[in-house]
């Protein structure tokens, strides 16, 4: 269950150890995308739990209060027509990096991409409406831009991300417009979408590009995340790093 970052800590949930690590790595981003429960801008948890002492109001503030570890398409889908059936909220969180806090909202259902993690390398993609585009890249949900860094080097390619490497690369990053330090080289990294596969509100999978829903692809490239899909993955053009 997704609890705030700082419960351990505190009250009937306090655990001695686990309070240890989270003071040890409370400032640690990596850390902090791995707990389901935590935001990278501690506020938008709660502010009735503290590493610094124990308290016994510890509530759950605006962590969402059930969510799903999501590990494919087919669970996002029934997570989506399950909330739509049962009148929930729904909240999606990739890493937690939402300075507005979009990440999570109390007594929702989050949807936690974290773990979908796939990177595929595509030697020639057939673009839409375009020339094939050598090397491009399939990107998961919750692949961080730090390892796509990494992996994509192995093939002297870059991609255009930002300087932050525990951002996700497909979440509100991608989808909010995607400044970046190369931005001045190639444009926004969401000028380098060329495909998202995604989950619509009534809960159906649809391939969305220039040529394919291109009202959906126009609003994802820029729109917000989380805004009018929930992405699974995208593809992404990459160039030679040398």
């Amino acid at each position: 269950l997704p609890q705030p970052s700082a419960a351990v800590c505190n009250g009937k949930t306090y655990d001695a150890t686990a309070c240890s690590v989270a003071t040890a790595q409370w400032t640690n981003a990596t850390w902090r995308s791995d707990q389901i429960g935590a935001m990278q801008i501690t506020n938008w948890e709660n502010s009735s739990c503290s590493i610094f002492f124990n308290s016994s109001i510890c509530n759950q503030g605006s962590v969402s209060v059930l969510g799903v570890d999501a590990i494919s398409a087919e669970h996002v889908q029934t997570t989506v027509r399950f909330a739509a059936t049962n009148n929930l909220r729904l909240a999606i969180k990739s890493s937690g990096h939402d300075f507005l806090g979009r990440s999570t909202a109390a007594g929702s259902l989050l949807l936690w991409l974290h773990h979908m993690k796939n990177m595929t390398m595509i030697d020639q993609y057939l673009s839409c409406g375009l020339a094939n585009v050598s090397n491009a890249v399939r990107i998961e949900a919750g692949a961080q831009w730090g390892d796509v860094y990494q992996w994509l080097s192995h093939f002297n390619l870059v991609a255009i991300g930002p300087a932050a490497g525990t951002v996700t690369v497909v979440g509100g990053y991608l989808q909010g417009g995607g400044h970046s330090p190369l931005s001045r080289w190639k444009g926004l990294a969401a000028d380098q979408v060329l495909e998202y596969d995604v989950v619509t509100a009534n809960g159906q999978r649809q391939t969305v590009n220039a040529c394919q829903n291109s009202d959906l692809f126009w609003a994802l490239s820029g729109g917000g995340g989380g805004t009018f899909a929930i992405v699974l993955s995208a593809v992404i053009r990459t160039y030679p790093s040398r």
